[in-house]
């Protein structure tokens, strides 16, 4: 987690430190501090504090609760920003280009964050996606208001015309547009979704996942008998192993089998180890050490 003032940046071990993490609420929940922030959440998250700007920020309160139990008040999320000014791309690479004539080095965005120590070249690329949110932020926050105010102008200079205060009116309502919005995002609440083995059903669910890839035959109501039947069959029993195991290891459920290993399980069952073990070279380290397990 990286978090950047306007004099210093700072990366913290999520890993090490995860249990100390909720000391952060002090400063994420302080009304008088606008959050200014930029998520990835794969494997690593990215802050800026004092004004405290979240970049896309949806799913990613609700991960900062999941897994950190940290909650933000005061939130502006350059996303909406970016969306009131009527920008063509709303993204980080976007107003970087844009704001700083930066351009991020994308190999290490999907790179794993787990590892330690850091190499040099991912704690750097992990810096810079901080250490110019603030200086954004300020060039957003003006721009609503340049937009605001020649609006009311254009408004004003038109024949039918606009009251005198409507100016002020409109610099104010452009900005709290904005922060309504980041509101509603900060809002969100992380709920535990129960695991539906029978139907399937939910974000994280069996049939949900095989109406996503078209897998027909793997759908609840499918065949009920013949080779359809057991790949059905087999489909559930692996996402089942795949999302209890995720959650003993902590990991994400496609980290410990990736969807097209899932399906391919399914519509090609491996008849003992070494079919499993041969399936693919790049093999999940997660199903190397319940091989057997998954197997049976």
């Amino acid at each position: 987690m990286q978090i950047s003032t306007r004099e210093e940046d700072f990366i913290i071990d999520t890993l090490a430190l995860r249990d100390e993490l909720a000391e952060l609420n002090e400063a994420f929940t302080n009304p008088n501090i606008v959050k200014v922030m930029i998520f990835h959440a794969v494997f690593d998250t990215f802050i800026d504090c004092k004004a405290q700007v979240l970049h896309g920020a949806e799913s990613d309160i609700v991960w900062l609760q999941q897994n950190f139990d940290l909650y933000i008040v005061n939130l502006f999320d350059t996303f909406h920003a970016s969306k009131a000014l009527e920008f063509p791309r709303h993204g980080l690479a976007n107003l970087l280009e844009m704001y700083c004539d930066f351009s991020a080095d994308k190999r290490y965005q999907l790179a794993d964050w787990r590892i330690r120590p850091l190499p040099k070249e991912m704690l750097d690329y992990a810096r810079s996606d901080t250490h110019f949110l603030l200086y954004i932020y300020d060039n957003l926050r003006n721009a609503l208001l340049d937009r605001a105010q020649s609006r009311a102008q254009s408004r004003a200079q038109s024949p039918s015309g606009s009251p005198p205060h409507a100016s002020t009116t409109e610099d104010v309502s452009l900005i709290k547009q904005v922060l309504a919005r980041s509101e509603e995002t900060s809002l969100r609440t992380y709920e535990k979704e129960v695991y539906d083995a029978e139907g399937g059903i939910g974000s994280n669910g069996w049939d949900t996942l095989a109406r996503k890839w078209n897998k027909g035959s793997l759908l609840a109501g499918g065949p009920n008998v013949g080779i359809g039947a057991l790949q059905r069959a087999v489909y559930q029993a692996v996402h089942k192993w795949r999302e209890m195991t995720a959650r003993k290891e902590d990991e994400s459920p496609r980290y410990v089998l990736p969807n097209h290993f899932l399906f391919q399980l399914a519509e090609q069952p491996p008849a003992d180890m070494a079919a499993l073990l041969g399936l693919s070279h790049s093999l999940p380290p997660v199903v190397r050490k319940y091989a057997k397990e998954l197997l049976e």
